[in-house]
């Protein structure tokens, strides 16, 4: 394995990381200021009662974003999604394609409705992760 890919891979890890971190600030956000409740998972700062519950909120959030799916779910559709880009080419259409695609199948496994502001967020993480490859992945012509 080429010293370029090995670099490729390490970064590739890296942005899936700034990626669920920029998930988990969005649907903070979004929730927050609009006033989401559902679903369940997404945190309300407004319906947080004490800093106990958001502690425990965030450690719930940390253990199953950044560590649980991190290595089951997000690295495999983060290799999937360098592959794409390395076979296709790092185009913005296929990195917004490719997140609605991960909405639709999180649509079906966690049962949630359709949701404009998830809509937002996938466009906006679609936009970052075209820009995060355009500006650390090399890839070999």
């Amino acid at each position: 394995m080429s010293l370029q890919k090995q670099n490729n891979i390490f970064r590739l890890i890296g942005i899936m990381y700034i990626s669920i971190g920029l998930k988990n600030i969005l649907q903070i956000l979004f929730a927050t200021i609009f006033t989401i409740t559902e679903p369940k998972a997404i945190i309300n700062l407004r319906k947080i009662l004490s800093l106990e519950q958001l502690c425990l909120s965030l450690k719930v959030v940390f253990i199953y974003d950044f560590i649980l799916l991190a290595f089951t779910l997000y690295l495999i559709a983060y290799f999937l999604l360098y592959l794409f880009a390395q076979l296709l080419g790092n185009k913005f259409l296929l990195h917004i394609i490719y997140m609605i695609s991960m909405y639709v199948v999180m649509l079906f496994v966690n049962r949630i409705d359709l949701n404009i502001f998830f809509l937002i967020i996938v466009f906006i993480l679609g936009s970052a992760n075209w820009w995060m490859f355009k500006k650390w992945l090399k890839f070999e012509k």
